[in-house]
């Protein structure tokens, strides 16, 4: 009698050099302490910095002629950076020379995470790479949120005053990469909850661990993206065939959740006060007098430097950053910049959806829908992990045929 077994089917197209992969992998892992220090030398003072210019010079050697960057999503992504970038240095050529510089290395931000995007956006075609990365995002996360939980290495306590913790990293950002974390982990036991393993019950406890790491952050957007992902997720793999995941194991994860925020008191309280007092950290502030800015010059915006323009607008002895996506691409670039970006994000999110189907897409999909979310109050347009995870969506049809369920019939035993 034969036996049946659900195995995955690799409908692999070319596959990538190995060294592109480990490369882009241990970029991704790096980025964990991108604000460590290990130089003063412009484009490499960090580990991450180091291995982005290896991963784009054996990129340019060994992909560049084979990759299609002008197919697909992806060319929208080509032309917002082009006429940013044109617009940009017009603005550079009309200034004084002392600020020529800074304005350069301010754009170059927005440059470097889009080269980051072109060079995922051709990887994702191979189907180790969303095992790699994968790998390499959840060992980062565990690693750091442990090193949280145990108060080791140069790591401050959440409070009301001090905003950043493990290696100088911000707290909002640290909280987001654990929010991901955990609803990257809560896809894949969902989606493989017909064949878990013991390796699945030590994710469980990775994820454990980030919840207990976030809510020491206190940051609220982090948790509000986690309950958006955890929403968002329970919505995509919904299917009947899973009902047991949703009456046994969805229930346990609410009530972890709902236990793991009990202990966070920093995070109660500052939600606490936002309720009360209506303290967003100046986000509604900024979000309103921003968008007044962005009226008075809404064609080419202010350049990568807006967040000196939005300080002086809010007369500030500060530069203010936009604490949020859109209005940060919106005053930097003007519409000019904003309309190709957003034709690309909705192009991905359309592509997502029509390959949702597949879980490894699924997944994808989720992870961007909520640093959609998040970027409502966060300044993504140059942070890594949105790029990162904004181009291996980008490549949801590629994914979703390359990697597919099969049943067949299970190899006879030899004699």
């Amino acid at each position: 009698m034969k036996n049946s077994r659900t195995r995955f089917h690799f409908n692999q197209p070319e596959p990538r050099p190995r060294i592109l992969l480990f490369l882009a992998s241990f970029l991704l892992l790096a980025s964990f302490i991108d604000s460590y220090t290990i130089s003063h030398i412009p484009y490499v003072h960090n580990i991450g910095s180091v291995v982005g210019i290896f991963l784009l010079l054996s990129f340019l050697s060994l992909r560049l002629n084979k990759a299609h960057f002008l197919a697909q999503d992806c060319r929208f992504v080509l032309m917002f950076i082009v006429l940013s970038g044109f617009i940009e240095v017009v603005r550079i050529l009309s200034i004084g020379t002392s600020e020529v510089f800074i304005a350069l290395r301010e754009f170059f931000q927005y440059v470097q995470v889009v080269i980051l995007y072109l060079i995922f956006f051709d990887l994702a075609q191979d189907p180790r790479f969303m095992r790699w990365t994968g790998i390499a995002y959840l060992t980062g996360t565990t690693i750091m949120s442990m090193a949280a939980n145990l108060n080791i290495g140069r790591l401050t306590r959440g409070d009301e005053d001090s905003r950043f913790g493990l290696i100088g990293l911000n707290y909002n950002m640290q909280g987001l990469l654990y929010s991901l974390g955990i609803i990257l982990i809560m896809c894949w036991v969902l989606s493989r909850f017909h064949c878990l393993k013991g390796r699945d019950l030590f994710l469980g406890l990775c994820s454990l661990s980030m919840m207990y790491a976030l809510v020491k952050t206190g940051s609220r957007s982090a948790a509000l993206t986690l309950a958006v992902g955890t929403l968002v997720t329970l919505v995509l793999f919904f299917h009947r065939k899973r009902l047991g995941a949703y009456v046994t194991i969805v229930p346990i994860i609410l009530i972890v959740m709902a236990l793991v925020y009990q202990e966070g008191s920093v995070l109660q309280k500052r939600f606490q006060k936002t309720l009360q007092t209506g303290d967003t950290s100046l986000r509604v502030e900024i979000a309103g007098s921003g968008f007044d800015l962005f009226l008075e010059q809404p064609v080419f915006g202010y350049g990568a430097q807006y967040s000196r323009d939005l300080g002086d607008y809010m007369q500030k002895s500060r530069r203010l950053a936009a604490h949020n996506l859109y209005l940060q691409i919106l005053l930097a670039f003007g519409m000019v910049g904003f309309f190709p970006f957003l034709i690309a994000v909705v192009r991905t999110l359309r592509t997502s959806l029509l390959n949702r189907r597949s879980p490894q897409v699924a997944i994808v999909l989720t992870l961007f829908a909520s640093l959609l979310f998040s970027g409502a109050s966060g300044n993504l347009g140059h942070e890594k992990i949105f790029w990162i995870v904004f181009a291996i969506a980008g490549r949801s049809s590629a994914i979703s045929k390359m990697m597919t369920f099969s049943l067949y019939p299970a190899p006879r035993p030899r004699i």
